[in-house]
């Protein structure tokens, strides 16, 4: 379980990294925010949250020593 919440929570933020570049290439043409692209980024954006949050939930009810691993494993991923 912990190899599991550590990849989520890596591929969430990296995605996360994306799509908060994206958005911020498209505010900085100036592109209205009621368009279909940027609201298909911004649901991303929210669904990509929402993962992020339930993978952190179940770190915090992991023991101490899964957390460590898990955090470890994290740093593994994110340098890999």
């Amino acid at each position: 379980m912990t190899q599991q919440i550590a990849e989520q929570m890596v591929d969430c933020s990296n995605a996360m990294a994306a799509n908060t570049a994206a958005v911020q290439d498209m505010l900085q043409q100036d592109k209205p925010m009621d368009t279909p692209e940027f609201q298909k980024l911004w649901k991303e954006r929210d669904d990509l949250f929402r993962k992020w949050r339930k993978a952190a939930h179940l770190l915090q009810l992991l023991s101490p020593e899964e957390a460590l691993l898990t955090f470890k494993e994290m740093e593994r991923l994110r340098t890999a």
